[in-house]
């Protein structure tokens, strides 16, 4: 491969690979070449300018010839890894956010208000709709996209949550029908419907932390009763050993 050094420290360089942009696909690939040499302790490498980062410890020497030798075409990358990589996902988002971002700015500064609020009133009815044919089937339904704010039965749908915060297991568990959801967890893949059993003050989470809490509590008013019994008290409350001698004078 053909680079330029752009720019280097001790530990680092910033490479150009003598193309104005790379594909996701190269990017990738080049990616997962460097990062497997053996020095190379981190690397990042930006598809829009086509620049690579390079962290790394021993020799430059063996960092500059590794590069050389590199091919894209000759190196073998798995499926997944180039499938799952995100980089195109991350583009996409970060593109859709500006142009929202953009396009509200705009609006509000060349688009009369009168024309905003009847676009908004408009953009609203399919939430209004969804909510009254809730209520005619005499349910409410909220989304509450990964976290999940109650404890309830599962009714239908199957997903993977992670219950770390309750039981600090890191592992998913597999929810489905007639199964037992907690709230503080959260959907790592999949949908389920869930009926509420505990609400807000009631829930498994909220109890294990009131309990930690009165026990906390418990064990302070504890401390504090033994310190009065074998320390003394000085004037502002702070317990310590008395001075026998400076009271005696």
């Amino acid at each position: 491969m053909k680079f330029i050094i752009k720019h280097e420290t001790k530990g680092r360089m910033r490479i150009h690979t003598c193309k104005e942009s790379l594909s996701y696909r190269e990017a990738d690939t080049l990616l997962y070449y460097i990062y497997r040499l053996v020095n190379v302790t981190n690397v990042k490498v930006h598809e829009n300018t086509g620049n690579a980062i390079i962290y790394y410890t021993g020799e430059r020497e063996e960092i500059i010839t590794a590069l050389k030798a590199y091919s894209y075409e000759d190196t073998q990358v798995e499926e997944s890894l180039i499938k799952y990589s995100g980089r195109a996902l991350n583009t996409s988002y970060r593109d859709k956010l500006v142009c929202k971002v953009l396009l509200r700015y705009m609006g509000k500064l060349f688009v009369p208000y009168a024309v905003r609020a009847v676009w908004s009133s408009l953009k609203a009815l399919k939430y209004v709709y969804k909510g009254l044919r809730s209520l005619a089937r005499r349910k409410l339904e909220v989304e509450v996209l990964d976290g999940t704010a109650i404890d309830g039965e599962v009714i239908s749908g199957v997903a993977m949550v992670n219950q770390a915060s309750l039981t600090g297991e890191s592992n998913p568990v597999k929810k489905s029908a007639e199964g037992y959801a907690y709230a503080g967890t959260v959907v790592e893949e999949g949908e389920v419907i869930i009926r509420v059993k505990e609400t807000t003050g009631s829930t498994r989470y909220e109890k294990i932390v009131a309990m930690i809490e009165e026990t906390q509590a418990l064990k302070s008013g504890v401390e504090s009763k033994n310190c009065d019994k074998r320390w003394g008290r000085n004037r502002k409350g702070d317990c310590g050993y008395y001075d026998f001698g400076r009271q005696s004078l």
